[in-house]
């Protein structure tokens, strides 16, 4: 998951920069599919980098039940063992929160930015409006 959401970042990245690089592109489109399918090119992909910065750290807490639960059960079977038994399990059990907390920042990150990068374009292919315009004087 977190491969497809750096390649998908990188890919964002591009798009973004041609757009605002090739600004007549983006009034043509504009004059193509309309505001609405405008948006929605500009908005492709996002809501996956949305998803996966929300739902990762609950993968990563699910693993580190599992983790902890795991633990406990080897604790159980070999009960010489002790804390260490216990804390080794919990301290692999905690990668996965961790896992899912470094897939889940970068993800939101850039949704945000990207999401500001979104308005900015179409900003720029609608032109200014009666809300942006400046009187003139």
């Amino acid at each position: 998951m977190s491969l497809i959401s750096f390649a998908l970042i990188a890919e964002r990245l591009v798009f973004y920069s041609r757009a605002e690089r090739d600004q007549a592109a983006l009034r043509a489109a504009l004059a193509k599919e309309g505001e609405a399918g405008l948006r929605v090119h500009l908005e492709r992909n996002l809501t996956f980098l949305a998803s996966v910065g929300s739902n990762a750290p609950f993968i990563g807490l699910f693993g580190t039940v599992l983790g902890i639960i795991r633990a406990f059960h080897d604790l159980s079977g070999d009960l010489s063992g002790g804390a260490n038994v216990v804390m080794s399990g919990i301290s692999e059990a905690l990668v996965a929160t961790a896992v899912g907390i470094f897939v889940a920042i970068p993800a939101l990150a850039a949704y945000n930015g990207f999401q500001r990068k979104v308005e900015h374009l179409f900003a720029i292919a609608v032109g200014p409006t009666s809300e942006t315009a400046r009187p003139e004087g």
